[in-house]
């Protein structure tokens, strides 16, 4: 698809991989990459044959550039804790 970013400039065609969807429906602030790749595996039409982390990293990279470098994804590191003191 077509990515335009006003604040940027940053324009071009940018492909979401097989899993990008799955990807990005559990990236919620609170999980770092490996409990993200843990739930895509859980889903429904994975589950019979599900991605490695090495696959659903080389499918989404380019996605998490583009978004990261235009300032639209931040992930945390599992051991940083979150606002609170809360930990996952």
């Amino acid at each position: 698809f077509m990515v335009n970013d006003s604040s940027t400039g940053i324009a071009g065609l940018l492909d979401p991989g097989k899993y990008g969807a799955h990807l990005v429906k559990h990236i919620d602030g609170e999980r770092d990459f490996a409990a993200v790749f843990a739930r895509v595996r859980t889903e429904p039409e994975l589950r019979a044959s599900p991605p490695t982390d090495e696959e659903l990293w080389r499918d989404f990279g380019p996605l998490y550039e583009f978004l990261t470098a235009v300032d639209r994804l931040l992930m945390r590191h599992r051991l940083v804790a979150l606002p609170g003191g809360k930990n996952l």
